[in-house]
């Protein structure tokens, strides 16, 4: 390896990962260690919990920090394996498994002390939940109720909404796991409707989700359940009165202390519940689920809901597809569990010898009641990283419902979001009924893989704020705002009801000339005006990026790539990004750089599926 001091001032190392090569090396760690500690930060910040040094050990840096490179720098070796090891074990920066110091090296991983203590109070916690003797339940009530709440598929199917109810009844752990429109939260909130039935208020159940927008839509998914005209309609009103109807995030749920990393709840004094529900676990991170994890009483009933397939969280870890493992995984079930579900649940499951206690608390859910069929089969196919059927079935249009077009320069862009605009797909914003607008503004929604640059959601956004300028007539009257704007949300306010993510139209009051911005009210299918004085922070809602679409649904979906393969493009963000249409997908861009990043998973490096599976 090359003059670490001199590598260390490569432009694609930050700030932070250099002032923490600093504190290692004055701190007597030698250089190799050093220079270890600062790839470590650097990953860290992308997404990774620890740095595998036998993968990239011998390898370049380019291949190490996974980026897109062809200078000097990138192109150094990194040391060999034997010869990594040999230098952190000498050094006293670095520790090994209970040890305090700045680095842990286990296992052949190297760690930032808290994120390998994170790891392994997870790890404990999870293990523990797993191993409680399964609670006291009434056979006979549980098996008719199962066969009431979850009927038999038309197709003589297993009904795995059926298997996930049997498994969160039964056992104090369950994840239920699958994609969009495939009935994760309804199948919930029917386990709530048994588990009321069975104990009344004598039980505390607890609903929480990682932002302010899924903590509100699991809150409206609710509601709607237990509406005249919802699949709860029917549960007699003294179970809907203690019916648990209010979501929070999890940061308020655990109540944080200002000014610092820690919160009230926490393993000395933990949460009140006896049954807790986390939405869109796949976008918790490492951190705060260990947090989360550690304030859960013992007693209590862990339901995790998620889709594994989806973009992992913003910060490091990627929690839920740990404990989701391979693929490989779950090609059956234990023994008893098998047994239990023919009992109860009047199904034969796939059985497999020597089945971990993880296995069985992984449901996942694979019918989908809300997606066009051509757009299932793409999603199917770009989880397998299949590019050969990707690329056949786009040449002769075989997905239903989805086109693909060679837009592969911005010029193109321009024209095509020029006659999107002028075809009239924008004209409902400024509609005299607000309430019909809003009921349109998830028609259709253009997301990008980025959010700056050329291709990015920023410079999209322009050009369609432009076009729609140039067609209403209209000009920007306070902070770029104008009659007929969509906003979107992007800090949470309790005191307004709004949260990250919320959708919104910027409209001119007739009366008084004031623009107010108007939100839907799902709950009473109503909508309610704010000034837009007071509106938290907000940005355009013209164009966004997949990461800020997640737990959002549109109608038709336009999907921008950038002409060639960059780091974001993978088979989670394409995942995401196609699986956000009900209806209709449009993609913007090459067909072999789509196929091609298909076949490229997020790799994120973390000890947690090891430590959860072995």
């Amino acid at each position: 390896m090359s003059n670490s001091c001199t590598m260390i001032g490569a432009p694609f190392f930050s700030d932070l990962d250099r002032e923490f090569f600093r504190f290692l090396t004055e701190h007597n760690a030698n250089h190799e260690t050093a220079f270890a500690g600062a790839i470590l930060c650097n990953r860290v910040s992308e997404g990774d919990t620890c740095i595998d040094l036998k993968a990239i050990a011998g390898t370049t840096l380019k291949e190490a920090l996974q980026i897109d490179a062809s200078d000097d720098y990138s192109e150094n070796k990194l040391p060999e394996y034997s010869q990594w090891i040999a230098s952190l074990e000498t050094s006293e920066a670095v520790g090994s498994a209970g040890e305090q110091k700045p680095l842990i090296l286990h296992k052949g991983r190297l760690y930032l002390y808290r994120y390998w203590q994170y790891e392994h109070l997870f790890a404990q916690k999870l293990r523990y939940f797993l191993e409680q003797e399964p609670p006291l339940y009434d056979e006979e009530f549980l098996k008719q109720k199962l066969k009431q709440y979850f009927p038999d598929n038309p197709d003589g199917s297993v009904n795995f909404q059926r298997i996930a109810a049997l498994r969160a009844l039964t056992h104090s752990f369950t994840v239920i796991s699958g994609g969009p429109g495939t009935g994760k939260t309804s199948t919930v909130a029917k386990i709530i409707a048994i588990f009321l039935e069975q104990f009344g208020e004598a039980k505390k159940i607890v609903l929480a989700a990682p932002t302010g927008k899924a903590a509100a839509r699991m809150k409206e998914s609710i509601e709607m359940a237990l509406s005249e005209q919802g699949m709860l309609s029917s549960l007699p009103d003294s179970l809907k009165k203690i019916f648990p109807r209010e979501a929070s995030t999890i940061h308020r749920l655990l109540g944080p202390i200002s000014g610092s990393p820690y919160f009230h709840h926490n393993e000395e004094n933990h949460l009140s519940c006896d049954v807790i529900v986390i939405d869109e676990s796949s976008m918790v991170d490492l951190a705060l689920m260990a947090k989360l994890f550690s304030a859960i009483p013992s007693h209590a009933r862990v339901i995790l809901l998620g889709d594994r397939d989806q973009l992992a969280s913003v910060e490091a870890g990627s929690v839920l597809g740990d404990i989701c493992g391979s693929k490989t995984a779950h090609e059956g079930f234990s023994a008893q569990f098998a047994a239990l579900a023919r009992k109860l649940a009047g199904y034969s499951l796939p059985v497999i010898e020597n089945a971990s206690l993880l296995r069985d608390a992984i449901i996942f859910l694979n019918r989908s009641y809300r997606f066009q069929k051509g757009i299932a089969e793409l999603a199917k196919h770009i989880n397998e990283g299949n590019s050969n059927a990707i690329a056949a079935n786009f040449s002769v249009n075989a997905y239903h419902g989805v086109s693909i077009c060679g837009v592969n320069t911005i010029f193109e862009i321009q024209k095509k979001i020029h006659e999107l605009v002028e075809a009239g797909v924008y004209d409902f914003l400024i509609g005299d009924d607000i309430a019909a607008a809003l009921n349109r503004i998830f028609d259709i929604a253009i997301l990008c893989a980025h959010r700056q640059g050329k291709w990015g959601s920023e410079s999209i956004g322009e050009f369609i704020e432009q076009a729609i300028k140039r067609r209403f007539g209209e000009r920007s009257e306070w902070a770029g705002l104008y009659h007929g704007k969509p906003v979107m949300i992007i800090q949470n306010n309790y005191e307004l009801n709004l949260f990250n993510g919320d959708i919104g139209i910027v409209r001119r009051d007739p009366a008084t000339g004031q623009l107010l911005a108007h939100f839907p009210e799902a709950t009473t299918r109503t909508t309610r005006s704010i000034h837009v004085f007071r509106l938290p922070e907000f940005t355009s809602a013209h164009a966004f990026t997949v990461h800020k679409s997640q737990g959002s649904e549109f109608k038709k979906v336009i999907f921008i790539m950038p002409p060639e393969i960059t780091p974001v493009l993978s088979r989670e963000l394409l995942y995401t990004a196609v699986t956000r249409a009900r209806e209709s997908l449009e993609i913007w861009g090459s067909m072999e750089v789509f196929a091609s990043a298909a076949t490229r998973p997020v790799r994120r490096f973390s000890g947690l599926q090891d430590l959860l599976w072995e």
